[in-house]
């Protein structure tokens, strides 16, 4: 950090942000869907100028799994749930949904809901709660999940680089 007196103390959200090693996306999946939508969407997401925590690209040989998933379910500014019949049947990515929601009931809006391969009655058979979420489906195109993806946090700061 330039012109930082020696003295200084920063927070490691405040290092990281800086060096721009936040993730602003959490991809929550299961593992059926990694293909058809969990994979290309944080890809187009990471060409689009976002830094996503997704378990491909975070999770290096001999990491803990549940701190790397903490870590970045606390970096985030948002989690795009992946919700579809395979999700609803698997625990480990209903433990990420529940880590986020902890996380959205401080108040600000994390969750981003995508619906994948389900309807409105299976969402709500599942979670009242996230079907009364404004969602995308994949049936759209992964291009119209991307862009309905913020580009600003909840506190206004931009989170992916403003393509001009």
């Amino acid at each position: 950090m330039p012109n930082v007196p020696p003295d200084a103390w920063f927070t490691f959200n405040e290092v990281y942000e800086y060096f721009g090693l936040m993730h602003n996306i959490f991809i929550c999946h299961a593992s059926e869907d990694k293909e058809d939508v969990a994979r290309p969407l944080a890809e187009r997401l990471r060409r689009a100028g976002y830094q996503v925590w997704y378990d491909e690209f975070a999770l290096k040989l001999g990491d803990s799994l549940r701190r790397s998933i903490d870590r970045g379910l606390i970096e985030a500014d948002y989690g795009i749930v992946i919700l579809s019949p395979a999700f609803f049947a698997k625990a480990w990515p209903q433990l990420e949904l529940g880590g986020l929601t902890v996380l959205e009931s401080n108040g600000k809006k994390m969750i981003l809901p995508v619906w994948h391969k389900v309807s409105r009655s299976d969402v709500e058979r599942f979670s009242p709660m996230l079907a009364d979420k404004l969602s995308v489906s994949t049936y759209d195109g992964i291009a119209t999940v991307v862009a309905g993806v913020p580009s600003r946090s909840n506190s206004g700061r931009a989170i992916r680089p403003i393509r001009g």
